[in-house]
C-alpha cells in the first residue's frame, strides 16, 4: 500500500527533526526565516534561495528550517488568540507545503 500525501510529508518531517533537531543553527535559520518574512516580508522560498547560494542544504535541512518556520509562525496565531479551528486549518497548509517543497524544492511562497 503506497503512502497518502500527508503521511509523506509527516515521514519526511520526522526524518528531517531527527537529523536536525540539535542543530541550533537550523533551528535559527527557521527563526530568522519567520523574523524576515513577518518583520519584512520576505517571502520564505526567497529565504531558502539565498541561503541555498551560501549554505547547500540538502531537502531535509530545507523541510526541517521550514519546520521551524511553521512552529514560528503557528505560535504567532496562538498568541494572536486564533481559534483551535483556524490552527487546524494553518497545519494543513504546513503540510501541504512540506509536500510541495518535497515534490518541488519550493513552497511555492514567492
Amino acid at each position: 500500500m503506497s503512502e497518502t500525501k500527508e503521511q509523506i510529508a509527516l515521514r519526511t518531517l520526522a526524518e528531517a527533526s531527527i537529523k536536525y533537531s540539535s542543530d541550533q543553527a537550523m533551528i535559527g535559520y527557521g527563526n530568522k526565516m519567520f523574523e524576515l518574512y513577518t518583520a519584512h516580508g520576505l517571502p520564505p522560498d526567497m529565504f531558502l534561495d539565498e541561503l541555498n547560494k551560501r549554505t547547500p542544504l540538502d531537502l531535509l535541512a530545507k523541510v526541517f528550517i521550514v519546520s521551524e518556520y511553521h512552529t514560528q509562525f503557528l505560535e504567532h496565531k496562538r498568541l494572536s488568540g486564533i481559534e483551535d479551528k483556524r490552527i487546524d486549518k494553518v497545519r494543513r497548509r504546513n503540510r501541504d507545503e512540506i509536500l510541495a517543497l518535497i515534490r518541488t524544492g519550493e513552497l511555492g511562497r514567492y
